[in-house]
Order: C-alpha cells, then sequence, then structure tokens
C-alpha cells in the first residue's frame, strides 16, 4: 500500500496546490518524477545555516561552566508541552542518563 500512496497522493492532492515545500533537493526531485511541476515546488531546508565563522572551540562550555573531562549530550529541536511523544521521550531519557553516567553533562535547547 505504501507504494500506492504517493501516486494517489500526486493525483487527488497536489495537482490541485498551488505550491509544495520540499525539504531538500532529492525531495523536490521526487516530487517533479511524480509529475508535480518544478514551478509549484518551493524548497525549503531544515536544519540550521552554517555561521560565516565559528566561535572558539569551549565557549558553550565555560559559558555553563561544563569541564572539559566530561562527556557533553546536546539535543536541540522543537520542544513540545505533551507527556507522550519524542520530545518527553527523549528529555526523560538524558535525565535517565545523568543518573546512570555521573560524568555526563546534558543540555536541552530548542523552541516551544
Amino acid at each position: 500500500m505504501k507504494r500506492n500512496v504517493p501516486h494517489y497522493f500526486w493525483r487527488c492532492y497536489a495537482s490541485r496546490c498551488e505550491r509544495l515545500i520540499a525539504t531538500a533537493e532529492q525531495e523536490r526531485q521526487e516530487l517533479m518524477n511524480g509529475g508535480i511541476p518544478d514551478r509549484q515546488i518551493v524548497v525549503r531546508r531544515n536544519g540550521i545555516d552554517v555561521p560565516v565563522e565559528f566561535p572558539p572551540p569551549g565557549r558553550f562550555r565555560n559559558q555553563w561552566d561544563i569541564s572539559s573531562n566530561v562527556k557533553l549530550v546536546l539535543f536541540l529541536g522543537v520542544l513540545y508541552q505533551r507527556e507522550s511523544g519524542h520530545d518527553a521521550g527523549s528529555v526523560r531519557a538524558l535525565a535517565a542518563a545523568q543518573q546512570w553516567l555521573p560524568s555526563l553533562a546534558a543540555r536541552i535547547g530548542g523552541t516551544r
């Protein structure tokens, strides 16, 4: 069934859209291969823009008073207020990891 969903989608929905958003060049190609004209596709990339200049090594650790001797785990993403789901599970996993590995520093950052 999974193989049939894209064809059904293209025929029923995508042809009626003014624009479709692709998150990568590969997705744009897949949409075009599915019959969507290039003029209907807008590429909006996920991720971050690479800065022109990176901060010096150790700046984050210094800012948050994290020793260079400890392992550092970061969770970055959009954080949702809900009891179940990916974000809540990630936060619980980081908290549990800190109990098992005292030499681990975990930091969570994102938007909501």
